[in-house]
């Protein structure tokens, strides 16, 4: 006898508020506070399960940048900042099939910076999409969060070089 759609999301629900605990006990904010729309869209939701650290290696990209890395933005930018200020928001990876792998949701270039400088990457893992309404999950929802997470300014520019392809 399995559990009902309702106590799974209820269970799910249980153990993200114990997840979103840890990471703020950890001295990180929560992924919701700017990262929402990677974790909620329409009816659609991805629920916190943890923080971890992992191995770059161990996280898969899922990008929809031309370029997946900018490494001189790490470097100039980003990397100054998180030795000054710390991580604030940890990159948010599913987990896969694959035990100990990881699918980038958001913040690769986070990802990429925290491995140059401790060679190694806190992570808010979270659950595949849910349709909180029961029906089929979109196969395009990673595109569309992964889209939707990025700030205004970034979205025009890739909107931009969309256009000169």
């Amino acid at each position: 006898m399995g559990l009902s759609k309702t106590s799974i999301y209820s269970k799910l629900e249980q153990d993200e508020i114990l997840a979103l605990k840890k990471i703020e006990q950890a001295g990180y904010n929560s992924p919701y506070n700017k990262f929402r729309a990677a974790l909620e869209t329409g009816d659609n939701k991805r629920y916190v399960v943890d923080l971890r650290t992992v191995k770059y290696g161990d996280i898969e990209e899922n990008q929809v940048s031309v370029d997946v890395i900018f490494k001189t933005r790490c470097t100039e930018e980003l990397q100054p900042l998180i030795e000054m200020q710390g991580l604030q928001h940890p990159p948010i990876v599913e987990e896969t099939s694959i035990p100990g792998k990881y699918k980038q949701v958001t913040g690769h270039h986070r990802a990429y910076t925290m491995d140059m400088i401790q060679g190694s990457v806190p992570v808010v893992v979270v659950t595949k999409n849910y349709n909180l309404k029961g029906a089929q999950v979109s196969p395009d929802i990673d595109l569309i969060q992964g889209i939707r997470s990025i700030p205004d300014k970034k979205i025009e520019a890739i909107a931009w070089m969309m256009q000169c392809l």
